[in-house]
């Protein structure tokens, strides 16, 4: 038998490790969880949209920073073996998440770092070089071309702390002369999309609730000098926040607690929230399972094919609190952004689906019954046994009732016509696909009078 040791190319490696699947938010988000793992209470991130010369995007923190040794080796692409144990806190997992997200992003990536009573130490890859040598370079960088750096905020009087610099970003490349290539408003853009996935991910650290405060700590995170506010996903806060649940599923390596929730009906929320949330169609597409991984968000709203979303269930959020330890259990990728789960765990979703979507459905079984019928114009006609519900045109209206008695017989039975008509052509579909992501937007019909007067024209 004849071995061979066949390293993959780095040219080609290189082209792989940048389409794995990260987006702009979630390659932030890595970034994020490593300054969180770093202990840092205070983190910077930086798109300037004056500066467009060269947009660059910079996460720095205050965590406690890397030596030389400690920097290279996290420069390193699988630097941590991922079926070990992780320390309490560490949001990482296979040790390529820093270097994989920023490929993703930019052909050039930065990290500066201070370790507290150590000397600055700054590391480059750069994928031009890498791709153009074939050879898996890493560049470090001297005092001197430190300072050459004019995006550097890592210095001397740095306690501690960690600088991620992304530069030749490619979704701000133009792509020829005559590209009509906005880069003000992409960058804007990203900004307010960023903002909004930070406020998500991370908002039991922006915000910490008294049952977290043993296991996490509060963490301040700004957009451009911009205060970033949590964002809490079951509206807890808010009016019309219904508690439904929970429960635990155990294992040899730790314990995942669920809590069902039901978020305020849309009615019972303001403008600005919903605006926050993204809106009615956000509102509505959002509903599902919640998965957080020590606390840091990671499944953001899906049914995970338990169950079909639906406006019913639009109130149901079941929030899943897994534990870094049952990581190899749950079949955690790279990204840490979706997972494999075991048949005994999904069966075990599919119930809590069940669950909460029928908790939701209350909520509109409530609103129905406390009026009896929908209005003076119609009456509702449910079948159990068929599974069937009609709507009628109310025929004990007084004022339909004063009008079919000034009618003849043959009158009455064109407007009997009419009515039905009118019931059975009731635009179901639409008025269902319109209270699902907008209903403070439909309009009232106008008054009679409007009416009479088309009535009389035509």
């Amino acid at each position: 038998m004849t071995d061979y040791e066949l390293p993959p190319k780095p040219s080609n490696e290189i082209k792989t490790l940048r389409k794995i699947g990260y987006t702009l938010e979630t390659s932030i988000a890595d970034i994020i969880d490593n300054s969180i793992t770093a202990k840092s209470k205070n983190i910077k991130i930086e798109i300037p949209i004056s500066d467009q010369s060269e947009p660059y995007i910079s996460i720095i923190d205050d965590g406690v920073g890397m030596t030389k040794d400690e920097l290279l080796e996290n420069m390193r692409l699988g630097c941590k073996d991922p079926y070990k144990n992780r320390a309490k806190g560490d949001l990482g997992r296979f040790g390529s998440g820093m270097k994989t997200a920023s490929f993703s992003q930019a052909k050039k990536l930065i990290v500066i770092s201070k370790a507290k009573g150590k000397s600055i130490n700054a590391a480059i890859w750069d994928i031009e070089r890498l791709e153009k040598e074939n050879k898996w370079i890493l560049e470090t960088l001297s005092g001197k071309e430190l300072s050459k750096i004019k995006q550097l905020k890592i210095n001397k009087h740095t306690l501690s702390g960690t600088q991620v610099l992304w530069l030749n970003i490619d979704r701000y490349e133009k792509t020829g002369k005559d590209s009509q290539f906005d880069l003000e408003k992409a960058l804007i853009n990203d900004i307010v999309s960023i903002k909004r996935s930070i406020a998500v991910l991370f908002h039991r650290f922006i915000k910490v609730e008294p049952e977290d405060k043993k296991d996490i700590k509060k963490i301040n995170i700004s957009l451009n000098d911009n205060k970033i506010k949590e964002i809490d996903p079951f509206m807890k806060s808010y009016s019309g926040y219904q508690f439904s649940g929970k429960d635990v599923i155990r294992g040899a390596m730790g314990k995942t607690s669920i809590f069902i929730h039901n978020v305020p009906h849309p009615d019972k929320l303001k403008k600005q929230v919903l605006d926050d949330i993204g809106g009615y169609e956000n509102y509505n597409q959002k509903q599902g399972f919640y998965i957080y991984r020590d606390k840091r968000l990671m499944i953001e709203g899906e049914w995970l094919g338990t169950h079909a979303a639906g406006i019913l269930g639009n109130r149901a959020r079941v929030q899943i609190d897994m534990p870094s330890t049952m990581d190899h259990i749950w079949g955690t990728d790279v990204k840490k952004a979706s997972f494999q789960f075991p048949p005994q765990v999904m069966h075990k979703f599919r119930t809590l689906s069940r669950t909460a979507v029928n908790g939701s459905k209350q909520d509109y079984k409530r609103r129905r019954r406390k009026k009896g019928v929908l209005n003076d114009c119609w009456d509702i006609i449910e079948d159990p046994q068929k599974n069937t519900t009609e709507y009628r045109v109310k025929t004990t209206n007084p004022l339909l009732r004063i009008f079919s008695e000034s009618l003849d017989n043959n009158n009455k039975q064109n407007l009997a016509q009419f009515l039905t008509n009118l019931a059975n052509e009731l635009p179901l579909k639409h008025i269902l696909y319109t209270m699902g992501n907008s209903p403070k937007d439909i309009k009232k019909s106008s008054d009679w009078k409007d009416v009479l007067t088309k009535l009389s024209e035509d």
